[in-house]
């Protein structure tokens, strides 16, 4: 489909290519030759991307979905030239289709950006930006606005900009005077709007009523030559949203001669919904704070702040052994706290009537026992590390004292003047509530020390009180944090401590008692600490729990294996407790070491054997076999021969696993993965027999099946092969089979030559014998050309008598006939006897092949008065063979066995030949005479090559004998009878074939 053979591209200096959308080059020009160095006759019809190496960041399959999507594609790609040199080049790719609907291809134009000028890359690289940015951008021509403004100074109007702000008509018209140049992605997305649409349309539509003001402002920014304009303003998306914007002009220096300025649009309507959503939870928040079944109080931490900066000056680095060594400065300091509010919760907490009764100092409502909890509150706020929730008693102000939680709400980088919002929550009930867990809680340790997993208690609470000073320094996301600073890790492995184990866990860690391994958890986790790592991201994740196998240390200093698990309840987090459980699984992890150790030595097995090896899934397979075994089917030959198409959904259903490198080798592949997901009908489905009959062996519960057949290559060729199939139990119930198909190319030719080779011997050997049996050929054909003769003149004697007796002639015209027949009969028998051809197998009477056999021979016999015997058996089955083969190994022996007996003068001289069907089921044909019989030291060498006991014989006759009957998957075997030799020919009938 491409047009660009014209010429034209050839005067463009830069690339031009067309290719098909498989890479295919269809078209190059001048400039892809200076560029890449290749003429055009040695690309065309190549892959480009093959060519030249093309290579990108975010690869080329990216770039082809791009242009399948979009159409169009434009960006810079890394390419290799004829010579050697790297490339980057700048690249605009089109999508094309035919007018006539012919496939697509793709046009290229590329250019070597190390040429391009700096106004070029300045304008890539502005291009860039502005198609990237997550900003809506607009690329706007006011020229036309700008000429409108000019005609109104010329009109008169010398208040340009009071002008613009009091005549909307003119403002509505300017607004249709701009053409939009260009948009980025962002805007077509944000204006809900096609890009091709915001083009070729004037920005009417994005402008509402009350908000033209702003275009005015922008045109008068413009009059006034300021460089940009900005204000937050409501604009209108293509479907009639209105949306909150931040709206930017600017007028670069590059632009303004062309007359375009840029428009930045940023959709700010989340953020104003947040500031009025801010204002209606303050309010909230207000309600809250008096309606809350939670005491709170607001305090002034002015005069502490002070007291804490007195310290600071005063070089105090440590908080905590300063108050060590001054406790006072603990009361001091609360002194120095002013409460400024109070909500009625509180107020009825302290027991105070009023809220004027509980503002002031607080330190009437702390008793000494809860000066601890104030001091870690200034040791934090001196440290600037935030305060988790702490339990402590309050005194009312009737004297009585309360359990509470108190929780300070503040940050650890809160500024002076500040003040801090204080929670009490009464836990008195929560109290007596724990007193009676105490009671539960011995049943459950109990259970903790007699369970059979290891499990150890931990005390969390320094590792959280580390992770909330983490975000209280503003990291939002902790598990990001943990999984980013693997020096955390190390520092958290500090943190938690052991407070008990169970009896299990003492034994797993080779432990003597629990105090032995009270304390930090770091000893045990030397191997592994990156579990604790992931343990922790799944807690700050929200994951209820986690686990994993892993290996952890014992005291002793061995490492076991375990299974690691540990869940996170609210019930414990919250008191910094968590309980981990380890299962001790060495023995099994022992076991599947062993069990790997074992896979990868069958793997090295599997791909180094030097016989190309198949593991298929067959489990399809076995589930069909299933299915007809349900149905009741119990011959699964007769099945296939009744349902032809099942075979090849079986075919469809086996599919190839894994093959080693010799069945890469020998299907003509390149790489295993090239086999992996085909069928066993890609393979197989021209000659699908050997298929059937592997899946009729598994059926009849055989333990494998191998013949030798042959197959398809990936490229399509057959080839030989021996295929051998086992069906071993535990590969079947996985649903797994493995075969092997051994390459005998090779011997099938040799076996070729051979078979050949004692062709042209056996066709020596008949020619031979023929030789020998010349007077007897001669006989046989004489006798009914003597016939012949004497019948013609009958006739002739006949025919010349006054009144000739037709009748008489045409009887002997019949007997002339009947003798050519029989001559001819002879002839075609001698010639298929000395004709040289290849072996042509058929369905044979072995009866027949004795009986034409005999009658070559027939009259060798009469000429040495040796009588022949014919006994041939009765409804014998069919051989499958080649006739003069089979006849010529009769008249072979036939011959032998009258040789033999020439001498024999002392007895009746009685060749004997019979048919007849052996105990095995074996076709027989049997040749004995009343000859001398077989030396026994002759015996075992009667069928080696050249060995004879004939003075003039060569010793070929009965080894070409064997190798014919072995041709036949038949025997032959020689013994001596009561009388003389004795030779049998056993051949398979057809059937067993």
């Amino acid at each position: 489909m491409t047009d660009l053979d014209d010429g034209l591209p050839d005067l463009v200096p830069d690339s031009i290519v067309a290719r098909a959308m498989d890479g295919r080059v269809r078209h190059w020009n001048g400039g892809a030759e200076r560029l890449y160095g290749w003429p055009a006759h040695a690309v065309l019809g190549r892959d480009i991307d093959e060519l030249v190496r093309s290579r990108h960041p975010f690869g080329l399959a990216a770039i082809m979905e791009a242009l399948k999507t979009d159409g169009r594609w434009e960006g810079e790609i890394f390419r290799t030239a004829a010579d050697g040199r790297e490339l980057c080049v700048s690249v605009r790719a089109m999508l094309r289709r035919g007018a006539d609907g012919s496939p697509p291809e793709i046009i290229e134009w590329s250019r070597d950006t190390a040429r391009a000028s700096k106004s070029e890359i300045d304008g890539h690289r502005y291009e860039n930006i502005f198609h990237a940015m997550a900003v809506s951008f607009w690329e706007l021509d006011f020229s036309r606005v700008r000429k409108a403004i000019g005609e109104l100074v010329a009109s008169g109007v010398t208040d340009v900009a009071g002008y613009l702000r009091t005549d909307t008509d003119f403002i509505d018209a300017a607004i249709e005077l701009v053409s939009v140049v260009d948009v980025n992605d962002m805007t077509a997305e944000l204006f809900a709007a096609p890009r091709d649409i915001i083009l070729s349309q004037h920005m009417g539509w994005a402008w509402p009523p009350d908000s033209r003001h702003v275009f005015a402002e922008s045109l008068i920014a413009a009059a006034r030559q300021e460089d940009s304009y900005s204000t937050e303003t409501v604009v209108t998306t293509y479907d009639g949203r209105r949306m909150d914007v931040l709206f930017t002009v600017c007028w670069p220096t590059g632009h303004k001669a062309k007359g375009t300025v840029l428009v930045g649009v940023i959709d700010i309507s989340e953020r104003k919904r947040a500031t009025a959503e801010l204002r209606r939870s303050e309010e909230r928040y207000r309600r809250l704070f008096e309606a809350m079944a939670v005491g709170y109080l607001e305090a002034d931490m002015d005069r502490v702040d002070d007291l804490l900066d007195d310290l600071r000056a005063a070089g105090v680095e440590d908080l905590v052994a300063y108050i060590d060594a001054h406790p006072e400065f603990v009361r001091r300091a609360i002194d120095a706290i002013v409460l400024v509010d109070a909500n009625e919760m509180a107020i009825d907490l302290f027991e105070a009537g009023s809220r004027d009764n509980v503002l002031g100092a607080p330190g009437r409502f702390i008793p000494p026992e809860g000066e601890w909890a104030f001091r870690e509150a200034f040791v934090s706020r001196y440290h600037k590390r935030k305060l988790g929730p702490l339990d402590l008693q309050f005194r009312t102000s009737e004297g009585k004292l309360i359990d509470v939680r108190f929780t300070t709400w503040t940050t650890p980088d809160r500024p002076r003047g500040e003040n801090v919002l204080i929670s009490l929550l009464d836990i008195g009930e929560h109290k007596r509530a724990y007193r009676e867990l105490e009671v539960s809680e011995h049943r459950y340790r109990d259970l903790f020390n007699h369970m059979p997993i290891a499990l150890l208690q931990l005390d969390m609470r320094p590792l959280f009180s580390r992770l909330a000073a983490l975000r209280a320094d503003g990291i939002a996301d902790l598990a990001a944090h943990v999984r980013d600073n693997p020096d955390f890790v190390q520092e958290a492995l500090h943190l938690p401590r052991i407070e008990d184990a169970n009896a299990e866990a003492l034994r797993l860690f080779e432990a003597g008692n629990v105090d032995d391994i009270r304390g930090p958890i770091t000893w045990g986790w030397k191997e592994s600490p990156e579990t604790i790592g992931r343990s922790l991201q799944a807690r700050l994740a929200g994951r209820p729990s986690y686990s994993e196998e892993t290996r952890v240390n014992t005291l002793a200093g061995n490492v076991t294996d375990v299974l690691y698990a540990m869940s996170f309840p609210a019930a414990l987090m919250d008191r910094g407790i968590n309980v981990v459980g380890f299962v001790d699984i060495s023995e099994r992890k022992r076991a599947d070491r062993a069990l790997g150790q074992s896979e990868r030595r069958y793997r090295d097995l599997f791909n180094h054997m030097p016989i190309a090896l198949w593991q298929c899934d067959t489990s399809g397979l076995t589930d069909m076999l299933a299915q007809l075994k349900a149905a009741g089917v119990t011959d699964l030959g007769s099945h296939f021969d009744a349902h032809p198409g099942f075979l090849a959904r079986c075919l469809d259903v086996v599919t190839v696993q894994e093959v080693n490198d010799a069945t890469v080798r020998l299907c003509g592949g390149t790489d295993p993965a090239e086999f992996a997901g085909t069928t066993a009908a890609r393979y197989w489905h021209r000659n699908p027999g050997p298929f059937r009959r592997s899946m009729e062996a598994r059926w009849a519960g055989k333990s494998g099946h191998g013949e030798e057949t042959r197959m398809l290559a990936l490229d399509g060729r057959e080839i030989d092969v021996a295929f051998s199939i086992s069906y071993p139990p535990a590969l079947q119930e996985r649903g797994i089979t493995v075969f092997a198909t051994v390459d005998i190319h090779d011997r099938k030719r040799a076996e070729e030559r051979l078979r050949r080779a004692q062709a042209d011997v056996s066709h020596a050997a008949r020619v031979s014998t023929l030789g020998e049996l010349t007077a007897s050929i001669a006989h046989e054909v004489n006798q009914p050309l003597a016939a012949i003769s004497a019948l013609g003149q009958a006739s002739l004697r006949w025919l010349a008598r006054a009144e000739p007796d037709l009748q008489e002639v045409a009887a002997l015209a019949g007997q002339m006939v009947a003798d050519a027949r029989r001559a001819s009969d002879i002839i075609a028998r001698i010639r298929g006897m000395a004709l040289k051809r290849d072996p042509e197998l058929a369905p044979l009477l072995i009866n027949e092949v004795v009986e034409e056999a005999l009658l070559i021979v027939r009259h060798e016999s009469q000429s040495k008065a040796i009588d022949i015997s014919v006994r041939l058996g009765s409804d014998l089955p069919l051989i499958h063979g080649d006739k003069i083969q089979l006849q010529q190994v009769v008249i072979n022996l036939a011959v032998n066995a009258i040789q033999a007996m020439a001498s024999n003068t002392a007895r009746p001289r009685r060749l004997t030949v019979s048919t007849g069907l052996s105990e095995d089921g074996s076709v027989t044909a049997t040749v004995s005479d009343t000859g001398p019989g077989i030396a026994a030291t002759d015996i075992d060498d009667l069928f080696t090559g050249f060995f004879t006991t004939k003075k003039e014989g060569m010793g070929m006759g009965l080894s070409i004998c064997r190798s014919i009957v072995q041709s036949h998957d038949g025997t032959i075997s020689a013994r001596n009878g009561p009388d003389g030799a004795c030779f049998v020919v056993r051949l398979p009938p057809a059937l067993r074939q």
